[in-house]
């Protein structure tokens, strides 16, 4: 089988994930990707299963893949573990993936977005569907969101707070 490859920028594009499309079975991904690095819960029959490889998680409610997800930035670089080959574009330094930067690589891509500050984060919902978020890593008096930090993305279905 070979590896697949995940290109970062065309994920933030088009939601496209090597190949991944939300809505295919554990059957058809396993024929497809290599196995995961772990599997979360082990017990058969839950309803929520998550395949991991490295920090990307597939999420599986029943037999379908409803979200891919990552999160522990801007701690950790993006791993999508040991099978499968990453081309991180700005998530290779996750410490400069500071709100304003991403908004202007974003914009530099031509990737549109709408943007969102709650109390404790900002979100950016791409038109490709992933969703981008932000949060305060400093003191709470320091609430420049421009400076909030990525810290997770996902792509699943848009959240209620996004309706207009």
């Amino acid at each position: 089988m070979p590896i697949p490859t995940i290109n970062m920028l065309n994920f933030c594009r088009s939601g496209e994930f090597g190949g991944l499309k939300l809505g295919q079975t554990k059957a058809h991904l396993a024929a497809y990707f290599p196995p995961p690095d772990s599997v979360y819960p082990e017990e058969p029959g839950a309803e929520c299963v998550i395949w991991r490889y490295g920090s990307i998680d597939l999420i599986f409610r029943g037999d379908e893949l409803t979200n891919i997800y990552a999160d522990g930035f801007p701690w950790g670089k993006l791993d999508a573990g040991s099978h499968i080959a990453i081309q991180p574009w700005i998530f290779k330094h996750p410490k400069k993936l500071r709100l304003a930067f991403v908004i202007k690589k974003l914009n530099f891509h031509g990737i549109d977005f709408r943007k969102k500050t709650f109390a404790l984060n900002t979100r950016l919902l791409l038109t490709s569907g992933v969703e981008l978020y932000f949060e305060n890593q400093n003191t709470p008096n320091n609430c420049d969101a421009n400076k909030f930090v990525l810290t997770a993305f996902n792509l699943g279905a848009t959240p209620k707070d996004w309706a207009d």
